[in-house]
C-alpha cells in the first residue's frame, strides 16, 4: 500500500509541473510585460522600441485591448491620424467597456476639427467610465 501512495505521488509530481526549476509564464502575463515595457519605452519618448513591444503584447495575446491603444497613441504622437484611428477601433472591437481608446478618438477627431465625432466620443467615453478624468477633461474641451 505504501509504494502505491509512494508512486502516485511521484507520478503526480513529475506531471503536474512541480519538478521544473522555472514557472511556466503565460502568454497573457508575457503580453502586460511586453506592454509595460512599451509604456516605459513611450514614457522615455523612445517610440520605436514602445511600438515593438506593443506589437510583441498584441502577438502573444491579440485579445489584450491595451497595446492596441497603446500603439493609437504612438500613430497620435506622430500626427499619423487614420493609423492611430485604425489602433483606437482595434482596441475598442477588443474590449468595448475600455474607456481610454475612446478618449484618444475623441481627442483624434478634436485636432481633425471633426467636433461632432469628438462630442460622440468624449460622451461614450465619460459614459463608459464616469471616474475616468481625461475623458472629462477632452469633454470639457470639445465643449469649449
Amino acid at each position: 500500500m505504501y509504494k502505491k501512495i509512494v508512486i502516485v505521488l511521484l507520478v503526480n509530481f513529475l506531471f503536474c509541473g512541480c519538478a521544473s526549476a522555472k514557472k511556466r509564464v503565460l502568454p497573457a502575463e508575457q503580453a502586460v510585460y511586453h506592454n509595460n515595457r512599451g509604456v516605459s519605452y513611450l514614457n522615455a519618448q523612445d517610440l520605436d522600441k514602445a511600438m515593438f513591444e506593443f506589437k510583441t503584447a498584441i502577438e502573444l495575446a491579440p485579445q489584450f485591448a491595451e497595446p492596441y491603444n497603446n500603439l493609437g497613441v504612438i500613430h497620435k504622437i506622430k500626427g499619423e491620424f487614420e493609423t492611430a484611428i485604425h489602433y483606437f477601433q482595434q482596441a475598442i472591437a477588443t474590449d468595448k467597456k475600455y474607456a481610454s481608446p475612446y478618449n484618444h478618438l475623441s481627442a483624434v477627431q478634436l485636432a481633425r476639427g471633426n467636433l461632432e465625432e469628438a462630442l460622440k466620443m468624449s460622451k461614450k467615453t465619460v459614459k463608459i467610465d464616469p471616474t475616468f478624468a481625461d475623458g472629462h477633461y477632452n469633454l470639457g474641451v470639445v465643449y469649449q
